[in-house]
């Protein structure tokens, strides 16, 4: 946004104010100066959660299809359906079993 009001403003009324090299500078202080903002705010990238189908979960935990089924149904085990399929993220494999 302050890109935009000082490109606005150097160019008032039809008058060019700045030279184009001093208007490029303007361009690339601003850029960098809104690059850091968004390094401050988001440096840190969210690790995305591996997700598995509920063939693995059913391997990994050594459970029947059932007690899956019936996890997911009571709320125990949070999934996301991704068209017909279920998936489980690993912090959800987690959570159940910090709570037991």
């Amino acid at each position: 946004m302050v890109l935009y009001l000082n490109i606005i403003y150097y160019h008032y009324e039809g008058k060019h104010i700045l030279k184009p090299e001093k208007l490029v500078k303007l361009v690339r202080a601003t850029i960098r100066q809104e690059l850091s903002e968004y390094k401050l705010n988001f440096g840190n990238p969210v690790q995305e959660d591996k997700l598995y189908t509920r063939k693995e979960v059913m391997q990994e935990l050594k459970l029947s299809s059932t007690s899956v089924w019936k996890m997911c149904r009571s709320g125990e085990l949070k999934f996301t359906r991704i068209g017909r399929k279920l998936y489980f993220s690993k912090s959800a494999i987690d959570h159940l079993f910090s709570q037991n």
